[in-house]
């Protein structure tokens, strides 16, 4: 019998979360992601920093407004420690619904004060955390409240269908990420944004289709592109000017959540400014007719005149004797180190996990 990769269901949520409330976030997410498995998806991605909030108000607010320095502590306060309560219930919420689940959440580490991480979460359906990518570089208002994360977070996870690729907002236009993801040989990947975009720059939905689009036909995977939108009270908490107010209610500015098949077409959507969950069905082989002209990973690539290398993330900026973490949840150390996370996904799924040296060609 000939092999097949087979057909699933996938999910993308656009909703625009909670703002600024973890416990309200949480809540709402569980549901949606119950609302998902009734509707018979194995997997389901949510949008860049669903849980607390992405933090919008510096495209309105400079970085040191008492109105915006007010917000970041709010943020702070109301970030994720992964492994703690709040993960604990987004796990548990993925097991009963007996769904993938991929949420982007605002991080932080357990008895700190000021670091965060802007991470995509991969949950499994058995309720375990299989991989935990945080962004390697903030962008623009990012960078007043978020750090850049490592290279543990670049090894994609396994699936009974294949490996998961995660990346967030303008990551997947960076070229050396979207490789990294191609390179893996990702199944399905997931591409988290946020809200909307600054009123100075192209609008999301427009962006979402071009880079989606790239990395669907160069990847030959499906995309699940899932977007924000905002609600009255996150325009009244946001909003500086009536021009602003303005810009936030123009339904074009917002949303744009969709499907991309591997030869760039739409699946799913785009979605408005509405609050959505698209469910499309995908023919997984179709990937392994469009790798048979041009797979980047392998044969439609030169190994010894082009590479990608994956570097070790650095040591940290304070080790001790005293500080240590179970091997069950690496995420708790200041700052993950080598494959420790996916080494708990290989325990939980049972996969084998690529490695972290990536070239291109057969390898």
């Amino acid at each position: 019998m000939a092999d097949t990769l087979g057909k699933i269901k996938a999910a993308v949520v656009q909703s625009s979360g909670c703002f600024l409330n973890r416990d309200g976030a949480v809540e709402k997410a569980e549901a949606l992601i119950a609302q998902a498995g009734t509707m018979g998806a194995e997997i389901a991605v949510f949008p860049e920093g669903y849980i607390p909030a992405h933090p919008l108000w510096f495209h309105f607010h400079s970085a040191t407004s008492a109105r915006g320095l007010e917000m970041a502590a709010e943020l702070f306060r109301n970030a994720v420690v992964v492994g703690g309560p709040e993960t604990d219930r987004l796990c548990a919420a993925a097991k009963r619904a007996g769904v993938w689940v991929v949420i982007g959440v605002c991080e932080k580490l357990a008895n700190t004060t000021g670091t965060m991480w802007n991470s995509a979460l991969h949950i499994t359906p058995q309720g375990t955390i299989a991989a935990n990518h945080r962004k390697i570089s903030p962008t623009v208002g990012e960078r007043l409240v978020h750090t850049g994360g490592g290279s543990e977070g670049l090894q994609l996870p396994r699936t009974r269908f294949g490996s998961i690729g995660s990346l967030l907002c303008a990551e997947n236009s960076n070229p050396l990420l979207v490789f990294s993801i191609v390179a893996q040989y990702a199944a399905v990947h997931a591409a988290l944004w946020p809200n909307h975009f600054s009123p100075t720059q192209p609008r999301m939905r427009d962006v979402i289709l071009t880079a989606s689009r790239a990395i669907a036909y160069q990847g030959g995977c499906y995309v699940l592109n899932a977007a924000g939108t905002v609600t009255e009270s996150m325009i009244d908490q946001i909003a500086c000017s009536e021009a602003d107010r303005a810009w936030l209610h123009d339904a074009a500015n917002l949303g744009g959540s969709c499907i991309i098949a591997p030869g760039g077409d739409l699946v799913a959507g785009q979605a408005g400014a509405e609050e959505t969950i698209l469910v499309a069905e995908l023919d997984l082989d179709v990937a392994v007719s469009k790798r048979s002209i041009h797979d980047f990973a392998g044969h439609y690539n030169r190994a010894d005149l082009l590479g990608l290398v994956v570097h070790p993330t650095p040591h940290n900026l304070f080790q001790a004797p005293w500080q240590s973490a179970s091997p069950s949840e690496p995420w708790n150390r200041p700052h993950p180190g080598g494959s420790d996370i996916a080494r708990a996904a290989d325990q939980a799924d049972g996969a084998p996990q690529p490695q972290h040296t990536l070239h291109h060609g057969n390898s």
